[in-house]
């Protein structure tokens, strides 16, 4: 049984259901930036609440955003200050299996040394590349324009001290979500995620997306696109680095030890319930979280379980 099959889209109407036709992977007419571009144009693809909810709404920044590690193919960024990367790949492409999950933990480590100021840097560069303008030594791409707060302003939940507070703090501690997505991707990529282990320091989620095309018998030639997550971490892992003096290599320990709600045993956290947990600091301090803690660690002794959201948490 093929367990990940996408199951066939019909289009239903007064004459009955019509299956659609998949497009094949090798179809030449789909290439990779075209397919950057639909999930640049449109963010509601991806399923963000079924991958990390503090995440989102995503919000587009850029395209190709160069960094000292290579160009992300997509960036996104929330309203609340969470920064989304995706590194997109047609799984037609030999090298999307060995290399895919490598290269967006090279991004993300590049990025999780930059400031706010350096983040607008590189999206001020970006946008002078796209218009054809100079962008070499002698030209300078310096600016007291931000390009970033005008694409998120306007939404709700924004607050601009808070939110470059919160871009700020999540670029230091590598707080992204790392999107994988692709057209169809293939057996052997999810075993890729071990590759993962290797950036401990780093405070990401992670999430491979399945985008399947589907051909319509428009004259228009409009496809179907169905989105699929296939997987994503679900918790945080913190690491534990032991140095000791005179330091060599093999006096360098990584410890990946539980992380919890609190200090002393439950269960690990996601972004979303750690976003949740700092709103109620900031709001009520630190210990009214302890003490929301030791309740949640209470509640899964008897077999409730918690489910945070980015504002909320629910008793099931």
């Amino acid at each position: 049984m093929h367990a990940r099959q996408f199951c066939t889209p019909h289009l239903v109407n007064a004459n009955g259901a019509t299956p659609l036709e998949r497009v094949v992977f090798d179809d030449r007419s789909i290439r990779e930036g075209w397919f950057q571009d639909l999930l640049y144009k449109n963010p509601s693809l991806i399923p963000i609440d079924e991958i990390e909810e503090v995440f989102g709404p995503l919000v587009a920044v850029a395209r190709e955003l160069p960094t000292e590690a290579g160009p992300v193919d997509v960036v996104y960024v929330s309203p609340r200050g969470y920064i989304t990367l995706v590194e997109t790949k047609l799984f037609r492409n030999p090298e999307a299996r060995r290399e895919v999950v490598a290269q967006i933990l090279d991004y993300a480590s590049a990025m999780s040394g930059w400031t706010y100021q350096d983040f607008c840097y590189a999206v001020r560069l970006k946008r002078r590349i796209d218009d054809g303008r100079p962008t070499g030594p002698s030209t300078p791409i310096e600016g007291d324009d931000d390009p970033i707060l005008p694409l998120v302003r306007d939404h709700p939940d924004f607050e601009e001290a808070r939110f470059i507070d919160a871009v700020t703090k999540n670029l230091a501690q590598g707080r992204f979500l790392l999107l994988v997505a692709g057209d169809g991707i293939q057996h052997g990529v999810e075993q890729l995620a071990d590759t993962l282990a290797a950036a401990p320091a780093l405070g990401f989620t992670f999430a491979l997306l399945e985008v399947a095309l589907f051909k319509t018998s428009a004259a228009d030639k409009s496809m179907v696109a169905q989105p699929r997550v296939l997987a994503r971490t679900r918790e945080i892992v913190r690491a534990v680095v032991e140095l000791r003096a005179p330091l060599a290599p093999k006096d360098v320990a990584v410890r990946l030890p539980e992380v919890v709600y609190g200090d002393d045993g439950g269960k690990r956290r996601r972004l979303t319930e750690e976003a949740m947990f700092e709103t109620i600091a900031e709001s009520l301090g630190a210990p009214v979280v302890e003490q929301f803690r030791t309740f949640l660690r209470e509640c899964e002794k008897i077999g409730i379980e918690p489910e945070a959201r980015s504002s909320s948490i629910s008793l099931f």
